[in-house]
């Protein structure tokens, strides 16, 4: 029969008093004192054992403590120091034991799940703590960076030392693009980073993502729209005054070479061809100044300005349009403090253009209405919206709404959205556009 801790101690403790008081009445009533002086040495040696006890009981306790503070859950409680015999604390500590090792394996099974996992992420990954220690790296970013051992983020001083200095200073929760050389070979990355706490000590992530092949095909596929959509406006032009041309020829010149004597009818259309080639020619020379205005816009002159004030000042500046279209203009600013830095004159422009275009794209429609409104999405994200309830645009040419010169106006350049975009751009922005047909266009600007 197994007896508890409590039990043996009541024992040792009840013989200890039974021993100390026979010696007390063997001294005091019986001239037996060599019976007296056993009796009290069995009650020290009884008391000696209790404290032997105890002072086991408690050792025991320290080493089983101990062996969790150094994270050692390996020792067999029946077989080993920690040993508690038969008694319940020996249930007790295996059971406890048995918790930490299975803790132990589910972090280290969960850890080997996160290496296997971020090691085949195709994005370059780094994490790492507030003395600068490589707590992570994925074999992309080693790949990458072209460095297998990783223990400080300092080692990157000796790959580009320009590169470190933007990962330190990157604030949480923003985007940089910077072009990176290793090699001879020059690549464009995006670096995206998060900041955390684990186990209350600030932590860093890093991703680093290689756009550059990205970035060629994109660039290719706006080469191949721009060349199709200049070799259209072009042909436009050319193809008519060729052919006048031709015409016009033959109108003042002979098959033989001689020079035509031209009647009163024949000058008539001749000034008319003249004038048909003039005007074309005109319309390309616009054509070459509007794609020239494009491709050189100013630099920026960043400013910080409410958005309301924004807001209000396009107002006040389309009011005469909109009373004159019909069209109401309504302003939503939930903060009214919202503050944006940007180009105010060139994101004024690209508003102007939004708008107007929402009022061409709302005609004939009931009841137009154009939406204009600011919300802050985090920290470090502002969005502009353009809405309206007009008839949308249809999905076959939205994909081509922001390439230079294509346009679905009669007299319309083709180049307001896609200015619109390179002012953006230059912001570090982006701008999207959500339309469904027959419920309108949304026009969204996120700095």
């Amino acid at each position: 029969m197994k007896l508890s801790f409590k039990v043996k101690v009541f024992w040792r403790l009840l013989l200890i008093s039974l021993m100390s008081s026979a010696s007390w009445i063997i001294l005091l009533q019986t001239p037996f004192f060599l019976a007296a002086f056993w009796t009290a040495l069995f009650a020290v040696l009884l008391f000696a054992d209790l404290i032997r006890f105890i002072d086991k009981e408690h050792r025991e306790m320290r080493y089983f403590m101990e062996a969790i503070e150094q994270n050692d859950f390996s020792a067999n409680v029946g077989n080993s120091r920690f040993s508690p015999k038969k008694y319940e604390m020996k249930t007790l500590y295996e059971s406890v034991m048995g918790t930490f090792r299975r803790l132990r394996s589910e972090k280290e099974s969960q850890h080997q799940f996160l290496q296997t996992l971020v090691g085949h992420i195709g994005v370059a990954i780094i994490c790492y703590n507030s003395r600068e220690e490589v707590i992570l790296i994925n074999q992309a970013a080693k790949d990458l960076l072209g460095k297998t051992h990783w223990y400080k983020l300092d080692a990157l001083k000796t790959i580009d030392p320009t590169l470190l200095a933007i990962i330190r200073e990157l604030p949480a929760d923003e985007r940089k693009s910077y072009s990176f050389s290793r090699n001879g070979t020059t690549r464009q990355l995006t670096l995206h980073s998060t900041a955390f706490k684990l186990l209350d000590d600030a932590h860093k992530l890093v991703a680093l993502q290689d756009i550059s092949i990205e970035m060629d095909s994109q660039e290719l596929n706006s080469w191949q729209k721009l060349i199709r959509v200049l070799t259209h406006e072009i042909n436009n032009s050319v193809i008519p005054v060729a052919t006048l041309s031709k015409l016009t020829l033959e109108l003042v010149e002979q098959p033989g070479g001689q020079s035509r004597e031209l009647s009163a009818e024949d000058m008539e259309d001749l000034r008319g061809n003249l004038q048909v080639i003039a005007g074309r020619s005109q319309g390309l020379v616009r054509f070459v100044d509007e794609y020239k205005h494009l491709n050189t816009l100013s630099p920026l002159t960043l400013v910080s300005f409410p958005v309301k004030q924004l807001f209000q000042r396009i107002r006040t500046l389309l009011e005469p349009k909109l009373i004159e279209q019909g069209v109401s203009l309504q302003i939503e600013v939930p903060q009214e403090a919202l503050i944006l830095q940007a180009d105010l004159e060139k994101i004024e422009q690209v508003l102007i253009n939004l708008i107007n275009n929402a009022i061409y794209a709302l005609k004939g429609c009931p009841e137009p209405r154009i939406n204009l409104s600011a919300v802050q999405l985090s920290s470090a994200k502002i969005q502009l919206q353009v809405s309206d309830n007009g008839k949308g645009i249809d999905p076959g040419i939205r994909d081509k709404v922001f390439t230079p010169f294509f346009t679905t106006k009669k007299e319309g350049s083709g180049i307001g959205l896609s200015l619109c975009r390179q002012i953006m751009n230059m912001h570090q922005g982006t701008l999207s556009l959500v339309s469904d047909p027959g419920k309108g266009t949304t026009f969204s600007l996120v700095f």
